[in-house]
């Protein structure tokens, strides 16, 4: 320490004395003392407060602060001194470190680093574990809520193809598309005891993986039972066939390129729009794979009354809103929530809002909403009613409740 006095005293009578440079004495009112660690070599430094001083301790304007390893043995500035380089303290406010402080400074940044990289890890993978969760429970939700009745006669519409599965190559021919207007047994599809679904148009036919085709898809026949299932992993309804594989029915698709070859839509694939396929991926998630019920008939004597009719959202505004209560159809013997809306007069719909203390809160199956809407003076509003958002806000907190509406 007592060299080290002797330098900084040295250093003092410069700055009070003055220094030549470039022929010119300067005076100071501030200096630092650097030592190097590799060479001894050993300096005063001196500025004037206020001076617009580019002041680099290390290389390239590297600053030596306590939290990270210095070339320098001592850096040392004056008690007084306010000068900070690139708003950080000029230099460290150690005399000097030894091997062992640097050390053990390098070690616990190279620990906080890890411990950094260790929480992040962990927060994401929490992240991805919830996502999973959610996903697993909305999975069992869906398909809770695609399970039919044993009976029931039923259109699966693709989303994509935006056409209905049809067997119109008789008994033991390929599956095809029908428009979804067709109310014909060849584009019905019955559910079966074991919950499979069997072609109306042929009894005890069920859809099967056929002759392959290529890229590990198949072409889907009818052949025997049992066929497909309702599923879902969280993104809608999939067709699951039972015993190929587990292998789900889909459109396949291709992506497509406007004139200018820049990405523009999927598409079913030309070659095979006319065919339903089996997916490649057992995951049944993707393009082409994703279906809806679009009409539900009563089992028995194949007649068209509706065993279901429209549910929403109260209120079907916001992404997270619609996409935990899409729009579907929904058995007519469950019970849910309701609103009612004006009656029309003179066949011109009145929408105002219709405050459900007038009516109270109440759930029920699809006639009971009827009927005690009508007990009212009401009438149990319509898809178009309800997606109009008039009623939004009209109590019992129905806004984020799945509800009835009269379209069919």
């Amino acid at each position: 320490m007592k060299a080290l006095a002797a330098a900084l005293d040295h250093c003092e009578a410069m700055c009070v004395k003055g220094f030549l440079i470039a022929g010119v004495v300067k005076q100071c009112t501030n200096f630092y003392f650097l030592k190097d660690a590799a060479t001894g070599k050993e300096s005063c430094r001196f500025y004037e407060i206020g001076e617009d001083v580019r002041a680099y301790i290390e290389d390239l304007g590297y600053h030596a602060r306590s939290t990270d390893e210095s070339k320098w043995n001592l850096c040392i500035w004056q008690p007084g001194s306010q000068f900070v380089g690139q708003k950080l303290p000029l230099c460290n406010a150690k005399v000097s470190r030894t091997p062992a402080e640097e050390a053990a400074e390098k070690a616990a940044r190279v620990k906080a680093y890890y411990d950094r990289k260790a929480a992040e890890e962990a927060a994401r993978q929490a992240a991805i574990d919830k996502e999973a969760r959610e996903l697993q429970e909305k999975a069992q939700e869906e398909r809770l809520e695609f399970q039919g009745e044993v009976g029931e006669r039923t259109q699966f519409r693709n989303k994509l193809q935006g056409k209905c599965l049809a067997a119109l190559d008789g008994p033991s021919g390929n599956l095809t598309w029908s428009d979804c207007s067709d109310r014909s047994d060849t584009a019905l599809w019955t559910m079966r005891a074991d919950g499979s679904y069997e072609s109306a148009a042929h009894p005890d036919r069920c859809p099967r993986e056929g002759d392959g085709a290529r890229c590990q898809r198949e072409y889907v026949v009818l052949g025997a039972c049992p066929g497909f299932v309702t599923w879902s992993v969280g993104y809608g309804l999939n067709l699951k066939l039972v015993d190929d594989e587990l292998a789900c029915l889909e459109t396949w698709w291709k992506s497509s390129y406007d004139a200018q070859g820049v990405y523009d839509a999927v598409v079913p694939r030309p070659l095979y729009e006319d065919h339903v396929m089996t997916s490649r991926s057992k995951t049944c998630h993707g393009y082409g794979v994703t279906w809806e019920k679009v009409v539900v008939h009563s089992g028995g004597s194949g007649g068209d009354a509706p065993a279901s009719s429209t549910s929403l959202a109260g209120c079907p505004d916001g992404k997270m809103r619609l996409e935990r209560i899409p729009e579907k159809h929904t058995k007519m013997s469950e019970a849910l929530a309701f609103r009612c809306c004006n009656m029309p007069k003179n066949n011109i719909q009145n929408n105002t809002k219709v405050l459900m203390s007038d009516y109270g809160c109440h759930t029920g199956t699809y006639s009971e909403a009827i009927d005690m809407c009508e007990e009212k003076g009401l009438a149990l509003c319509t898809t178009d009613q309800i997606k109009e958002k008039t009623q939004c806000g009209s109590g019992c907190l129905y806004d984020s409740s799945r509800v009835w509406t009269r379209t069919l």
